[in-house]
């Protein structure tokens, strides 16, 4: 039986399109690939408190999404956060099983 949609983890060549996005953010502190966003989504599901994604987002992109080259469109930007959005209950679900490697390799 196959995860729900939801849960699914990113293949290849979805973390390829978040790697690309997350290459057009300019600042020295934006995360600068899918691995990076392992260790944050995984330490904010295990934190204490459940982080909302108003208050984890701009440390992705570092700040405010202002950059206007970050995106070609509305729904570019719409499946970003779709595929941030899965991988993050990707992570959840994996660490609900006891599952500890990489989150970002499929399989």
């Amino acid at each position: 039986m196959s995860p729900p949609q939801q849960d699914r983890p990113l293949n290849d060549a979805e973390c390829d399109r978040i790697n690309a996005m997350l290459s057009r953010f300019h600042s020295e502190y934006a995360m600068n690939n899918a691995e990076e966003l392992d260790g944050f989504f995984a330490a904010l599901i295990c934190g204490p408190e459940m982080a909302k994604p108003n208050q984890y987002l701009p440390e992705i992109w570092s700040g405010e999404m202002a950059d206007d080259e970050a995106f070609a469109d509305r729904k570019e930007a719409q499946d970003f956060l779709s595929l941030l959005m899965r991988h993050w209950n990707s992570i959840v679900s994996k660490l609900e099983k006891g599952e500890f490697r990489s989150f970002v390799v499929p399989g």
